[in-house]
């Protein structure tokens, strides 16, 4: 049986949804659906985005095809014995779309988010997508915004224990609600509550 081989389109496409891990992207069935026929991707029609993108993520045999691919555009170049494999782990942080002008729904729970999404890149009013639960992301997003807290020199606050700590004021604020497909996730003007 011939080998199968895939344009260049395509496999950036592959490259780009491994590196977005087990979190996985939003990618047009149109584009990925050589991916999809041939189980390098595995897909969850169930979540699609604002514009009718579906999740996606990629599949052991897909990273193989890209470990084939690699050493073959390697071993090209250098000696057969230099070249190394790839795992899912080694694709890096996912990838998100920063998104201006949507529009953030009322709040239905709390959430949270990890060190792994964008904050810093957010500027007021941004948001990005996430295929987890809002209720799964509280105690990251309160981190950021702990992270983006700064003492106010000479000020104090009772807890509410009644201990004495240093007043804190917020430079950045994120909130997280929960939409079709998961959850957003923006950064909000922290002087407007």
């Amino acid at each position: 049986m011939a080998k199968k081989r895939y344009d260049e389109t395509t496999m950036a496409l592959l490259a780009t949804i491994a590196a977005a891990g087990e979190q996985g992207i939003y990618t047009s069935p149109v584009a990925n659906a050589p991916l999809l026929a041939d189980k390098l991707i595995e897909v969850n029609k169930g979540f699609p985005d604002e514009v009718g993108n579906i999740a996606t993520r990629v599949t052991p045999k897909g990273i193989e095809v890209m470990n084939k691919a690699a050493k073959a555009a390697q071993s090209q170049t250098i000696g057969a014995s230099d070249v190394g494999t790839v795992s899912a782990g080694d694709f890096g942080k996912p990838q998100f779309l920063i998104e201006d002008g949507i529009e953030m729904p009322a709040i239905v729970g709390r959430g949270r988010v990890g060190s792994s999404y964008p904050f810093d890149a957010l500027q007021v009013g941004q948001s990005f997508k996430v295929l987890k639960p809002a209720k799964n992301l509280a105690s990251t997003i309160a981190s950021a915004n702990k992270r983006y807290a700064v003492d106010i020199p000479g000020e104090m606050r009772l807890t509410r224990k009644g201990i004495s700590v240093p007043a804190t004021r917020q430079e950045r604020k994120f909130v997280v609600r929960t939409v079709e497909g998961g959850s957003r996730i923006w950064r909000v003007d922290p002087s407007a509550e």
